[in-house]
């Protein structure tokens, strides 16, 4: 792999070849393909090759966890996949339109690219991959929106794909993502069957993904109260947990720990997520460390920046939440608009095609009785014939 990216790095290959390389390794290794790409001179390739090196560039980005803050490559992207499908990545594209609209927080756009690449890919073996990530981003999408019933159906579906395929990573991820929606969801019993089942297959994972399963049983045996198994399961997987994750377990163990009356260790998680570049449960760590219990541990002076800090902070999820709220309603009311006119639409088209059935038949029956009286016909007429050739001869 190392040579691979050496000759690309090198420009020893032509561009379409160099570029379908490239391809190759972006699922393994994204940071390389994009210094790959970087390598190479986009103004020095043809239009069709410049399109790909474009779609390239934001799939890597994509595989990297590099959020997506323009749809500006990504629609010229797809404005040129459209006219050219013989190329083979019109659906893909559609998949990382949404992708984009997903980072940038347009989930009504991103569904709709969501489904327009599920139009347009050949369910076949070949495109099964694909086929999954987006049944599976279209259920996290849908998450997003709350629409959880719905949610759980695409999960559920890009489950059963993903057994079928022995495919233990993705399978291990989705599971999580589905117990954490039942723990959410309240319904305790079902949350404890399918994380078990995620920590059980994680085990021959990454460390870090057996440590999110245990953090996600943990805060299910918190929302049932049960503080002591809260506290075996969220033991030691901060230290094992990758960077994306962190804040999520240090906001359990902040909560486990504070519920147990381990204040110390409650402190230093919740000052761990006020210090941390990441924005993730902020608003869980201020609020928990400015609490009667855990505001023994700061000076006065940090306590008054703290509290700074913490209006500053709900000042600006309230005009964001405001925003996101209409946004999501409107994407709620769009994406049941949409799916009641997609239901309308199958509908039409299965009577369609049962009443071109019917059509169909009559045609047929009505096919078989003129012929059936033409030969009936022809039968009488060559006996007229006959008797007629019969009378002549007397």
């Amino acid at each position: 792999m190392l040579i691979t990216i050496a000759w690309l790095l090198a420009g020893c290959w032509h561009a379409p070849g160099r570029l379908a390389d490239i391809n190759a390794i972006i699922d393994e290794e994204p940071l390389a393909a994009l210094d790959s790409l970087a390598a190479i001179d986009r103004t020095t390739l043809g239009e069709a090759d410049r399109n790909y090196y474009d779609f390239l560039s934001v799939k890597a980005a994509d595989k990297a966890y590099v959020v997506h803050t323009t749809d500006t490559v990504i629609l010229r992207v797809i404005d040129y996949a459209a006219g050219h499908r013989g190329h083979g990545y019109y659906p893909e594209a559609l998949y990382y339109g949404g992708r984009v609209y997903s980072d940038m927080g347009d989930y009504p756009t991103a569904l709709t690219y969501f489904h327009q690449a599920l139009d347009e890919l050949p369910d076949d073996d070949a495109n099964r991959k694909l086929r999954g990530n987006i049944i599976s981003q279209t259920g996290r999408l849908l998450i997003n929106l709350r629409l959880y019933d719905q949610a759980v159906t695409y999960l559920d579906k890009v489950i059963e794909m993903e057994r079928q395929d022995n495919d233990t990573a993705n399978l291990v991820l989705d599971l999580q993502l589905l117990g954490h929606l039942y723990i959410n969801s309240g319904k305790y019993d079902i949350a404890q069957k399918t994380i078990t089942e995620s920590l059980q297959l994680g085990r021959n994972l990454k460390p870090s993904h057996a440590a999110k399963s245990r953090m996600y049983l943990a805060d299910l045996k918190y929302n049932q109260g049960d503080i002591d198994s809260a506290l075996y399961y969220i033991r030691g997987t901060k230290e094992l947990v990758d960077s994306i994750t962190l804040n999520s377990v240090l906001a359990s163990c902040a909560m486990i720990y504070l519920k147990a009356d381990m204040l110390d260790s409650a402190y230093i998680c919740a000052k761990q997520i006020i210090e941390s570049e990441d924005p993730t449960h902020k608003e869980l760590a201020y609020n928990m460390i400015l609490t009667r219990k855990l505001r023994k541990f700061i000076d006065s002076d940090t306590v008054d920046k703290y509290i700074y800090d913490y209006v500053s902070l709900l000042e600006g999820y309230y005009d964001s939440n405001q925003n996101t709220l209409a946004v999501t309603q409107q994407a709620m009311y769009n994406y049941k608009q949409h799916d009641e006119a997609r239901a309308k639409a199958e509908k039409r088209e299965r009577e369609t095609r049962y009443w071109l059935a019917v059509v169909a038949a009559i045609l047929l029956v009505s096919i078989i009785i003129i012929l059936l009286l033409k030969y009936r016909n022809q039968k009488n007429l060559i006996r007229l014939h006959i008797a007629l050739e019969t009378i002549d001869g007397i």
